[in-house]
């Protein structure tokens, strides 16, 4: 059983974190469903890296071997878990666990919700659209693509 939510999701004064800024990640609609749905660390981790080239501060990236890491969001996903804000569940067919929101998720996702900044919540959004619209080599392809230095370590070369 994880620990109980903060009632204030906030730190003090009111700043949005990272983890703030990735639970609404997650808790983002596509598309394709009117309610968010299960997301996998590489869309996570490439969402987040195209999010923070608007709203820099909140992780810092480097190159590994899928592109773009930042090795704070796997602690904050960690964390999110333990607070039973997140649950993970078997992706089917595949080797690593997808992320969804639990009920004290989605209530504590519309509290941050009424808290964020309006244009950066809409680019949050357009960003999950992006990154769970496109295969996971066409993702790559994109972000390898827009940051050629971030593909340095990759496991993986395209033409």
């Amino acid at each position: 059983m994880g620990t109980s939510p903060d009632p204030n999701p906030c730190q003090e004064g009111g700043q949005m974190r990272g983890k703030d800024w990735l639970l609404l990640f997650i808790a983002q609609p596509t598309e394709e469903s009117d309610k968010a749905v299960p997301v996998d660390p590489l869309r996570i981790m490439k969402g987040m890296f195209y999010f923070t080239r608007k709203a820099q501060g909140l992780y810092e990236f480097e190159p590994y071997h899928l592109g773009p890491i930042c090795f704070t969001i796997y602690d904050d996903l960690r964390s999110l878990v333990q607070e039973g804000i997140v649950a993970m569940e078997d992706a089917p067919g595949q080797t690593w666990k997808s992320y969804y929101l639990t009920s004290a998720g989605i209530q504590r996702a519309a509290k941050l919700q009424e808290i964020a900044d309006p244009e950066m919540l809409n680019d949050l959004k357009v960003q999950k659209n992006n990154v769970c619209s496109l295969g996971f080599f066409d993702l790559l392809r994109q972000v390898y693509r827009d940051y050629p230095p971030f593909a340095e370590k990759s496991i993986f070369k395209f033409d």
